[in-house]
């Protein structure tokens, strides 16, 4: 599953931009900072997890025939996405709290953005960029990552809690949206400097089940930074 997704995600990039005899394709990595918002009434709780980190890797081509200072790009990225979870390891016996410790939850996700790039202001060879747009994103793999206590030491108290994420409740296509600026800057000939913030909050759910009459529900968010080398066709 995760070789066909990268092989599909490299058909469409190149095949986009051998459409296009003029468009800038790049390639990007970057940093994740990621979290995600529950609605989880069998633990009593609404609101975000904790954030965690992870990385991003992926190719883009954007294509700028109707505007020189606008244009539309086509992506295909692998994210590392998800959160930690935070819970109090009580004693054996009693209530004594022994420690505070967090778990971590990791989604990984082939994502394939669509979005609009208009550059506001250029500052001699410098390119300031905002985007918007849409995306779709296909599950790859779930990895959980306990901390040093195991599952069994794990125990409701006042306001920690934990959140159990079965892999079969995971959605496998989630659609989100995202919005950002970029910087570019010209290094080489038809060869630019990239770097770009982003911000890619999920509509749709990440993992969704129902247990009897409670709707129980959680929603990806996450910050973006990458650098982009980007080289455009002429």
């Amino acid at each position: 599953m995760k070789k066909n997704s990268i092989f599909v995600s490299l058909l469409i990039v190149f095949s986009v931009s051998q459409c296009f005899s003029s468009a800038n394709v790049g390639g990007s990595l970057g940093w994740v900072y990621s979290n995600q918002y529950q609605n989880h009434e069998l633990a009593n709780y609404k609101g975000d997890m904790i954030w965690k980190n992870g990385s991003t890797a992926g190719l883009f081509v954007e294509i700028s025939h109707i505007h020189p200072r606008l244009a539309i790009g086509f992506g295909a990225n692998y994210t590392q996405k998800g959160y930690k979870d935070e819970f109090i390891v009580t004693g054996e016996s009693g209530p004594e709290i022994l420690k505070t410790a967090q778990d971590e939850i990791r989604l990984d996700y082939i994502s394939f953005p669509v979005y609009l790039k208009v550059t506001v202001l250029e500052i001699k060879k410098l390119k300031i960029n905002v985007m918007a747009g849409a995306r779709l994103d296909y599950f790859q793999k779930y990895k959980y990552t306990p901390d040093t206590y195991t599952s069994d030491d794990k125990q409701y108290n006042g306001d920690y809690f934990y959140v159990y994420i079965y892999k079969e409740d995971i959605q496998s296509v989630v659609f989100g949206a995202l919005a950002g600026a970029s910087l570019q800057y010209p290094i080489a000939n038809n060869l630019s400097l990239g770097l770009q913030f982003e911000y890619a909050p999920d509509i749709g759910y990440a993992y969704h089940f129902e247990y009897d009459y409670l709707d129980i529900f959680g929603r990806n968010k996450a910050y973006q930074t990458s650098l982009q080398i980007i080289y455009q066709f002429k």
